[in-house]
């Protein structure tokens, strides 16, 4: 009982990263303030963990991720739950694309995007491993 509650409890925090996200979007374009403050929140992160170097060396682990959940996959034939493992699939494959892609560098909201897709990829991850 608690593991479903603990699975459930990771599935709400991840719908809830994303509804912020989506608000936090909407006020940068209507709000000076929120604008500015994200404007050089991202510049101070854009120089920081989300460099191009790190970006490569957190591609690397994201791939190093994606390689163990398929491995995990395959070995885990009788696994129950096999959408578990292809959400974190999945998570990790959008963050990649996240990683490279114009369209989400675009947003205003573009480093946080980058910080909820790796929080959504660890909580996949644990979902897998509660079972």
């Amino acid at each position: 009982m608690p593991v479903k509650i603990m699975r459930t409890a990771i599935l709400i925090s991840e719908i809830f990263l994303i509804i912020t996200l989506l608000v936090m979007e909407h006020l940068s374009s209507l709000k000076a303030g929120v604008m500015r403050h994200m404007y050089f929140k991202s510049q101070e992160y854009l120089t920081g963990i989300y460099a191009p170097g790190a970006i490569k060396i957190q591609t690397v682990v994201v791939v190093l991720f994606i390689v163990s959940g398929l491995i995990y996959l395959f070995k885990k034939r009788q696994y129950k739950n096999k959408c578990d493992i292809a959400g974190f699939i999945l998570a990790g494959l959008i963050l990649i694309c996240g990683f490279y892609t114009p369209l989400l560098s675009n947003l205003n909201t573009y480093v946080y995007c980058l910080m909820a897709l790796e929080l959504i990829l660890i909580g996949q991850a644990v979902r897998v491993l509660l079972k």
